[in-house]
């Protein structure tokens, strides 16, 4: 599993032209070494592991060590729903009913919503 960390490592290193780079051995887990932009940047990455993302999380901590991520633009929130109007005071809303001796129309709370 670790020869899948290392050969990832070196093709992304490779491909963004980053040719100095050293591995390291550490206790449970290795390190690869890079200077890059006046840094010396060391990222950790384990023997082996259970994870089948295991390699792309690696990549993932890379590229944030040493800034080659893209950054996308904000995006503006979506309203699903219509906006609801603003209800009276008190809370009820009102409707009109006619009565039914044909009076002009009243209105009457509703209770509930």
């Amino acid at each position: 599993m670790a020869d899948d960390y290392i050969k990832t490592i070196i093709s992304f290193l490779n491909s963004h032209g980053i040719h100095e780079y050293y591995f390291e051995r550490r206790t449970k887990s290795r390190a690869v070494v890079i200077p890059y932009n006046g840094r010396l940047n060391r990222v950790m990455f384990p023997l082996g592991g259970p994870d089948w993302r295991g390699p792309a999380n690696t990549l993932a901590n890379l590229r944030h060590a040493l800034g080659l991520f893209g950054t996308k633009a904000p995006r503006k929130r979506r309203s699903l729903k219509r906006p609801r109007k603003p209800e009276p005071i008190g809370g009820a809303r009102l409707r009109a009913t006619p009565t039914p001796s044909g009076q002009p129309l009243r209105k009457t709370g509703i209770s509930g919503r």
